[in-house]
């Protein structure tokens, strides 16, 4: 009889321990899948990111060119070619791609050239009339250099390495 308890329990012990290695299985692979939906959430969250960063560029790169060159032009330059079309399309990716307050400014900065053109239409303009849209493009850049930082500016997490950094004192 001692030798049949003897291997009762010794199955009963196995089978305690098949359970348990089972259950620490399912639990460190459910932790695994955890991990793995986290990283790959971060990963698609990044390059959303990316791609609303890349569409805010093009659109800063657009504005920087066109005054320059609305303040130098170049020989044969081509307000359509050289800026409207190309910008058009970047606005258009900054209203897929950006925020709600980027797609306002943009729009109130496509209104602020459309009002810079009109009154270099004018036969006259008074210098108020000229200050005044100016200012409304420069106002709306600025929105727009908000909208954006605050879209894809910098994160904590982007100066974590450097906050670390001997040569930064971290």
């Amino acid at each position: 009889m001692s030798a049949d308890v003897t291997v009762v329990a010794t199955a009963a012990i196995s089978a305690a321990a098949a359970v348990g290695g089972a259950w620490i299985g399912l639990l460190a692979g459910r932790q695994q899948i955890r991990a793995e939906d986290a990283r790959q959430r971060e990963q698609r969250t990044q390059k959303r990111r990316d791609e609303r960063k890349a569409a805010y560029g093009v659109v800063l790169d657009l504005i920087s060119d066109w005054y320059w060159d609305d303040q130098y032009p170049p020989p044969g330059y081509d307000l359509l070619q050289s800026f409207t079309k190309p910008f058009v399309r970047a606005a258009n990716a900054v209203r897929v791609y950006g925020s709600d307050d980027a797609f306002k400014a943009t729009e109130r900065f496509q209104k602020a050239v459309e009002g810079v053109n009109q009154v270099r239409e004018k036969q006259n303009p008074t210098e108020a009339e000229v200050d005044a849209v100016w200012q409304e493009l420069w106002d709306a850049l600025g929105e727009f250099f908000a909208a954006a930082r605050a879209d894809v500016g910098p994160r904590d997490e982007d100066f974590a390495a450097r906050a670390k950094s001997p040569v930064t004192g971290g």
